[in-house]
């Protein structure tokens, strides 16, 4: 309960500053989630401005190599990287 009492001031005492601003920043804010922060708010009157970014980026193929060896995948990207372009390697434990 502590940090929402914390997040209640750190939100009151922004909006009471004379450049105070906050931002809400997601790929899936709703709503409900701005109605959230605004309850904060107490005595500031806030109008909320919303930015919605509706680009959609023609993807790409996605590949999946599984197992514990990588030889498949060091084959296929020596192959990805000598025809150039963009390649992205995304790794996990």
């Amino acid at each position: 309960m502590s940090v929402l009492k914390n997040l209640k001031q750190l939100v009151q005492n922004v909006l009471g500053s004379s450049q105070g601003k906050i931002y809400l920043s997601s790929a899936d804010v709703s709503d409900t989630d701005v109605k959230y922060v605004l309850s904060f708010a107490g005595e500031y009157r806030v109008n909320p401005f919303v930015i919605v970014n509706n680009y959609r980026h023609v993807a790409g193929n996605c590949y999946n190599y599984s197992g514990s060896n990588p030889k498949n995948l060091i084959a296929a990207l020596d192959k990805a990287i000598a025809k150039s372009g963009h390649h992205l390697l995304c790794c996990s434990a």
